[in-house]
């Protein structure tokens, strides 16, 4: 009789489990009282994703913004236009620059996908016990190769033009910060 009582309680046990799990749980309903508004700051809407203060990613502001000299004489005016020149330029090498650099980066992934497949075909013709016989793949392993050179040789030319460019920009920009 002890082992008949010992499974009475286990199905009870398991009945019980097995309410629980089915039983609607009920959903915790949050108010101010529940928040704590002691780190809570005026303006600090929303859910923070952890990104940095004075983050790249901030919204554009809408608010105008009045050129330096629009409260001063005519002739500080006319002293401001060739700085606002010079932004312009540095705006345009700037965008120059980003160009250079996802030209760049779009040249090096077209490499490295050229240079996995020159892998594959290379693998393909040297698996072959007879490969010195096959003039075919042994051609095409080296239109491949002339290829990936030409490609690497491109990507070289883009990299110096962007090196020179960025020392251009370095030198004007360190110029117009220290004239004299």
């Amino acid at each position: 009789m002890i082992g008949l009582g010992s499974s009475a309680k286990s199905c009870a046990a398991r009945r019980s489990r097995e309410q629980k799990k089915n039983a609607a749980k009920q959903a915790k309903i949050l108010s101010n009282e529940d928040l704590d508004l002691k780190y809570y700051k005026p303006g600090q809407e929303g859910y923070n994703f952890g990104a940095p203060s004075g983050s790249s990613i901030a919204a554009p502001s809408t608010v105008a913004v009045a050129p330096d000299g629009a409260d001063q004489s005519a002739a500080s005016n006319k002293e401001s236009q060739p700085k606002s020149k010079e932004s312009e330029e540095a705006a345009a090498q700037d965008e120059e620059i980003k160009k250079l650099k996802e030209q760049i980066d779009k040249a090096e992934d077209q490499l490295k996908w050229q240079q996995r497949d020159f892998a594959l075909n290379q693998d393909t013709v040297y698996s072959n016990p007879n490969y010195t016989d096959l003039q075919t793949g042994k051609a095409k392993l080296e239109s491949q190769q002339q290829v990936i050179n030409e490609m690497q040789a491109d990507i070289d030319v883009l990299k110096a033009r962007l090196t020179a460019l960025q020392e251009r920009r370095e030198r004007e920009h360190g110029a117009s910060q220290n004239p004299g």
